[in-house]
């Protein structure tokens, strides 16, 4: 997966990526990051004993996995998702600055930069990142016509 932009809010992600090959195109690429971050998540949930929210996030997995008739016992990811194929640099600069503004519409920072969970830290300049991302001048580079 290539990262080229993220925001990470409490109910949902926004994220600007893509394959280094096309394995099973945009559906493939999702499917693969929902299947491989549930499987994360609910282990760093259930090996976190200590944890106040504990109790609470696994019943809301267990109850979203009840909800869908999943067979599994926990589900973290809606089924659904609204992917969008960028094939222009208008577009693209859409997309990317309609996602850094998340938290500030909000209410909880001033700034997009000032809100960790994003990728606009990485795109100020600051060292200090929760993921790596692509930094991207020219949208161009990434192959977009138009």
């Amino acid at each position: 997966m290539l990262l080229y932009g993220y925001v990470i809010m409490c109910n949902h992600v926004h994220a600007i990526m893509g394959a280094k090959e096309d394995t099973n195109g945009l559906s493939g690429l999702i499917r693969d990051y929902k299947r491989f971050t549930s499987k994360q998540l609910i282990h760093w949930v259930l090996s976190k004993k200590k944890e106040r929210r504990r109790d609470w996030m696994i019943a809301i997995f267990r109850h979203g996995a009840f909800e869908s008739g999943n067979l599994d016992l926990f589900q973290i990811w809606m089924h659904h998702n609204c992917p969008m194929v960028i094939t222009q640099n208008k577009f693209f600069n859409q997309k990317f600055n309609y996602i850094h503004p998340n938290p500030v519409k909000a209410g909880i920072v001033r700034n997009p930069e000032e809100y960790i969970y994003s990728s606009a830290t990485n795109y100020a300049g600051f060292d200090e990142n929760i993921l790596n991302v692509i930094i991207i001048d020219d949208w161009s580079v990434i192959g977009l016509v138009g």
